[in-house]
């Protein structure tokens, strides 16, 4: 008798431990993220795109474990490109999520430069608007040096349009060349730049027309034409023709966009 009472004891001693271990381990919730891709320069998606999703999970010990991969073809979707996943995830637990845009060979297109980490400590995690870097195959320079080639090129074949006031201009730049026009019109330059120079977000043109000096500075910050019944742009352009500097507002023109500065006279 004795030995079954010590033996129901020890059973359910054992029970309420497990009972008790099982209650310090995380519990699995269902968590859903969302959020959305977008990325600067105005270059349109080919209809082919797709893009490639993948949630990890970041363990204490350095590890971490693939809890999502997904592909979603586009379709001709363009950005800023919505996603939503849900997911089963730990409480407080520490996850990264990355992005890509391919095309349909697979090759990378499109790359959040840094993932976006999480924690699960609520049944909805938005991640806010992420942004997407053009990609280059590495090569041995720094980060800082990859991220302006890859900047660079990725403009390099857009055109981009630029207007100023007092007294009037306008400029279209595309493919490394530029039309200018001054002076409402009664100035006109052709210039052929080098590539630009980058600078985080900003580009820096440098050529020349008939041995006067042209420079081009693209500076991504919000800029508002007041004679254009205050119409905004992406960037503050500044414009300088041999010794005289001119201000400005521009931005890349869209897929299917026809502006065109004012004909030469």
């Amino acid at each position: 008798m004795l030995k079954t009472l010590l033996a129901a004891g020890s059973l359910s001693l054992a029970i309420i431990g497990l009972s008790a271990c099982s209650d310090s381990q995380p519990k699995a919730a269902e968590t859903t993220v969302q959020g959305e891709l977008y990325y600067l320069p105005r270059i349109a998606l080919s209809p082919d795109a797709v893009a490639q999703y993948t949630i990890v999970q970041l363990n204490e010990n350095g590890e971490s474990i693939e809890l999502l991969q997904k592909t979603e073809s586009l379709n001709g979707q363009q950005v800023p490109i919505p996603f939503t996943f849900t997911l089963e995830t730990k409480a407080d637990q520490e996850y990264a999520f990355n992005a890509t845009i391919e095309d349909a060979s697979g090759s990378t297109l499109w790359f959040n430069e840094a993932p976006s980490s999480f924690v699960a400590d609520q049944a909805s995690v938005d991640l806010g608007k992420i942004q997407l870097l053009p990609f280059e195959a590495e090569t041995e320079q720094d980060s800082s040096s990859n991220h302006s080639n890859n900047l660079t090129s990725a403009v390099q074949q857009q055109r981009f349009r630029a207007v100023g006031n007092e007294p009037g201009w306008d400029m279209w730049l595309e493919k490394g060349r530029a039309q200018i026009n001054l002076n409402y019109g009664a100035d006109h330059y052709d210039v052929v730049f080098e590539r630009p120079e980058a600078s985080g977000d900003n580009l820096r043109y440098e050529g020349k027309s008939n041995e006067l000096p042209v420079v081009v500075e693209l500076l991504h910050q919000a800029c508002s034409d007041t004679m254009a019944d205050n119409m905004n742009f992406s960037y503050t352009v500044v414009l300088t023709v041999g010794e005289q500097s001119y201000q400005g507002c521009g931005d890349y023109l869209a897929p299917g966009e026809t502006l065109q500065p004012n004909p030469a006279p």
